[in-house]
């Protein structure tokens, strides 16, 4: 059996995943990469600009244009520390609790529409194999970062012109 067919596949999965989802998000005036920002306030209400650049392990500059974004959408509001006015703090608006809940919908039918046809065994045992899989590929090197770190790793690699 070709394994490269078989992790082809598993990257068209991902692939259609996200089309799926972006295509659900197209007219939410909303993007895939400002979810997490939007979740990560919601559950940290209050945090700092630089608390998601150490969460998310990207650029102080990347963060700042996402903030900016969001905070032009109405999704999040900024406001001064009462205590430290060099401090600003991030607040989820109503409209970010809005649209974390029309996604979160979105991506549970994109997940029913994916796992359909999956009786609850197979289910089982396809997250079995999947985890097998994870496992041999978290060496010392991988096994302790979180799917953020991981995707910083990636960019650093493809700045630096070793992915194609």
């Amino acid at each position: 059996m070709e394994h490269k067919t078989t992790l082809q596949k598993l990257g068209k999965i991902t692939l259609l995943h996200k089309l799926y989802f972006n295509k659900a998000a197209e007219n939410k005036d909303i993007y895939l990469g400002q979810l997490p920002i939007i979740h990560y306030i919601m559950s940290n209400d209050g945090c700092t600009q630089k608390d998601l650049v150490s969460f998310f392990k990207v650029s102080a500059p990347s963060i700042a244009t996402s903030v900016k974004r969001l905070m032009k959408s109405g999704y999040i509001n900024r406001l001064t520390d009462e205590s430290d006015s060099r401090v600003n703090r991030l607040h989820a608006t109503k409209k970010a609790h809005d649209i974390s809940t029309a996604m979160k919908k979105e991506c549970e039918a994109i997940d029913e529409m994916a796992f359909r046809d999956f009786s609850d065994n197979e289910l089982l045992e396809f997250e079995r194999l999947i985890n097998k899989i994870l496992d041999s590929l978290n060496t010392e090197e991988f096994k302790t970062k979180n799917i953020h770190e991981l995707i910083s790793e990636e960019k650093k690699i493809h700045k630096k012109g070793g992915l194609g």
